[in-house]
């Protein structure tokens, strides 16, 4: 090779490297830079127009994908059950991130694909290829949610179905909800406006994990298991007088009709819990105190927000608002909360998560929305595993507060047949003129799935009646 020939080939190479070299930098390095940058358009529309993984059904239905649009964008996010799985998938959208659902809680995992996002982009500049879709599959079962969304039309409520044994959710409904396509809209200003309205309606508001109400005496599975701990069996004998007066002199009185009830009457534990007997569960709680009610409460999973999905790598986790059993500070507020009037508030996922405790012999296990990330080519890339959150109940006592739940079914709603449940009608503190209603439960003879349902301006009988039927279908 003459003296030339060696320069231009070492002029080239040079080029070709500092080509290589800068083409890296700006890619991959400098890459996060440029994207957040408010100025950089070419990143917003990468965004918004990105052909995201999608998200399924535990059965293969498809609740989000993205499609054609045939606009500058690309891609337009689409999602084919709307509004029936409005809490499960959240939306993706112009006027803001992704901030619910799947799409929140695995946003990276739907929008940077199989690799990592330098991994796809060193890998993209050289062999020109889309980056690797992902989806996501759900452990959401499309009838059982169909038929929630559709049992709440018309109503202001929600519905929450749990696998007692592996935690998985199998329905997530919340009722007034709204339609992702109409945020997923590549007009921005009706995308916003949008989105303004629906927060300021409450639309948005996944009512089984975003709102806390009072318990009523639902909270009776807390203090049931705690006497059994204490030694108390379903046959023991409680104090339940007609009524039980505090140091302030309100009055703790029973709801629920018990004929044998006097100012010294007692009753079996079985008893009161199937009666829903006030002063005996204010009276119970009393005699355990504090400390001990908490210590049970925290068993249930009380006092910490639940994620449901997403965190980490996947994206900002999907998480469940706090249950408490609030002031217990006072031997007053302590019997309040055991009689279910104290200021305790819970979420609809939290009864579903207490009842699940029951059904599955005493362990509570982590709530978990989703089930399984694929491939493209449906490989299975990663597993969410079932996670144990706490054992509050031995399998035995888990057996007794079944026994006694099965004996509120039959005293409160026979028309049940033998579902366990608890069920209570509980005033809104903020709305005192309002009575909402929950019941949660399952089938003992098949206890894979428990339901809670919570509805407002309604009673225990309607609430029991809904979760009977999102009950049925579940077991089909």
């Amino acid at each position: 090779m003459n003296k030339s020939l060696r320069q231009l080939f070492i002029a080239v190479l040079v080029l070709f490297l500092v080509i290589t070299c800068s083409t890296f930098f700006w890619s991959i390095i400098y890459a996060p830079s440029l994207d957040a940058n408010p100025e950089n358009t070419v990143a917003f529309y990468h965004e918004v127009g990105m052909d995201r993984g999608e998200i399924l059904s535990s059965g293969g239905e498809i609740l989000a994908e993205s499609r054609k649009s045939g606009d500058t964008f690309n891609y337009q996010r689409s999602y084919p059950e709307g509004a029936a799985f409005a809490p499960v998938t959240g939306f993706f959208s112009i006027a803001t991130p992704p901030s619910r659902g799947v799409e929140m809680g695995y946003d990276k995992v739907l929008s940077e694909g199989s690799g990592g996002v330098w991994q796809q982009k060193f890998e993209s500049i050289f062999d020109g290829q889309e980056e690797g879709e992902v989806d996501v599959e759900t452990n959401v079962e499309a009838p059982v949610q169909q038929e929630a969304y559709s049992l709440l039309k018309g109503k202001t409520g929600a519905v929450v179905a749990i696998d007692p044994k592996t935690g998985a959710i199998l329905a997530l409904a919340s009722s007034p909800t709204y339609d992702p396509n109409l945020l997923a809209v590549h007009n921005a200003k009706e995308a916003r406006s949008l989105y303004s309205s629906y927060s300021q309606d409450g639309s948005l508001t996944d009512l089984a994990t975003e709102y806390l109400l009072s318990p009523g005496s639902t909270f009776n599975i807390l203090t049931s298991s705690l006497a059994l701990q204490k030694g108390i069996s379903p046959s023991g004998q409680v104090q339940a007088p007609t009524t039980f007066k505090l140091p302030s002199g309100m009055v703790v009185a029973n709801r629920v009709y018990y004929p044998l009830y006097t100012m010294h009457s007692q009753m079996s534990l079985s008893d009161a819990f199937s009666h829903s007997s006030s002063t005996a569960f204010a009276i119970l709680a009393q005699k355990f105190g504090a400390q001990a009610l908490e210590e049970e409460a925290a068993a249930f999973g009380l006092g910490s927000q639940i994620r449901i999905c997403g965190g980490g790598s996947n994206g900002s986790a999907m998480l469940s608002l706090a249950s408490s059993l609030g002031d217990v500070g006072d031997s007053e507020n302590l019997a309040l909360t055991g009689a279910g009037e104290g200021t305790g508030q819970v979420t609809l996922l939290q009864e579903a998560m207490m009842v699940g405790a029951v059904a599955d012999r005493g362990t509570v296990m982590r709530p978990s929305l989703v089930k399984r990330t694929l491939s493209s080519g449906l490989q299975v890339l990663s597993v969410v595993p079932p996670s144990r959150l706490s054992s509050p109940l031995t399998s035995q006592q888990a057996q007794e507060v079944e026994s006694m739940m099965e004996s509120l079914t039959a005293v409160q709603d026979p028309s049940l047949g033998k579902t366990a449940s608890v069920m209570a009608q509980v005033k809104d503190g903020s709305q005192p003129d309002r009575t909402d209603a929950i019941a949660a439960g399952f089938e003992p003879s098949d206890p894979n799935v428990a339901v809670a349902v919570m509805l407002e301006n309604s009673n225990a009988s309607q609430a029991a009646s809904l979760m009977g039927s999102v009950l049925k279908e579940a077991e089909k």
